[in-house]
């Protein structure tokens, strides 16, 4: 059975991010957010947490064991790589995600300024609705749905389901970009990386390319889990009211 996601994300990773903050105030105070909850601790939410805690002490690149699961093998795995002392002891029991983040810059192992806005999970709110082409359903609470929000620091992260492989769309032709494979790869590291169309000599980045709402690309990104049937043109739209900078979003199947 596949699962759905959702990606409203910043149109253009050039520029600076949105202010996290200032936007989940504004999503919780139109409605499209509520419910704000702190979000089990799982396979990929350690790995998040991982990689945001390796990129606070300078290293950034260092990726995350496959064995880490939950904070006892997380601070393993950061003793071992040196991160953390050896000889560091904190007892997880009982902790959350907010509770683990508070003890390791209580012992200096974070800077003070770390976040992790991915700690927080949200539930559909009733102008989410309004801009999906349903009412919101009585058994809403469950379907599985949950928003939360990523960043990923200076990294540029890519995500993209069934069909990724099909090449993108030249826009305003009915060519496509037989090298899309070769400018992602560049493209990733330095977002100003273009493909030159050898017929017009015009350049494209991968998000200057039609990928047909089915690849997402930035810095970071709105991620909604099982989104139903939201609108992604509006939602987008309404994010870059709410932002002031422009949003563009990605639907995939996986």
């Amino acid at each position: 059975m596949s699962e759905s996601f959702m990606h409203l994300f910043p149109a253009d990773p050039r520029q600076p991010k949105p202010d996290w903050p200032r936007l989940r105030a504004a999503l919780l105070t139109c409605g499209f957010l509520r419910d704000a909850r702190v979000r089990d601790l799982d396979y990929v939410v350690v790995h998040n947490l991982w990689e945001r805690i390796v990129e606070d002490r300078g290293r950034a690149h260092q990726g995350a064991p496959d064995s880490v699961r939950g904070f006892d093998t997380l601070l393993d795995e950061l003793k071992s790589i040196d991160i953390v002392p050896r000889s560091f002891a904190l007892d997880c029991r009982g902790f959350g995600i907010p509770d683990f983040i508070s003890a390791m810059k209580g012992h200096g192992y974070l800077s003070q300024e770390f976040t992790f806005p991915e700690q927080e999970g949200f539930s559909p709110g009733p102008l989410y609705w309004e801009l999906s082409s349903m009412e919101e359903p009585s058994d809403a609470a469950n379907w599985g749905m949950e928003i939360y929000f990523e960043d990923f620091g200076a990294n540029i992260f890519v995500a993209s389901g069934e069909g990724f492989f099909h090449p993108p769309g030249i826009p305003g032709t009915d060519r496509i970009c037989p090298d899309w494979q070769e400018l992602l790869d560049r493209w990733y590291r330095d977002p100003t990386q273009q493909w030159i169309d050898p017929e017009t000599g015009k350049g494209y980045g991968i998000l200057d390319l039609d990928w047909d709402h089915t690849l997402a690309a930035g810095r970071c990104w709105l991620e909604i889990h099982t989104p139903a049937y939201l609108d992604g043109e509006r939602a987008a739209g309404l994010l870059t009211e709410l932002s002031g900078q422009a949003f563009n979003y990605a639907h995939r199947r996986i």
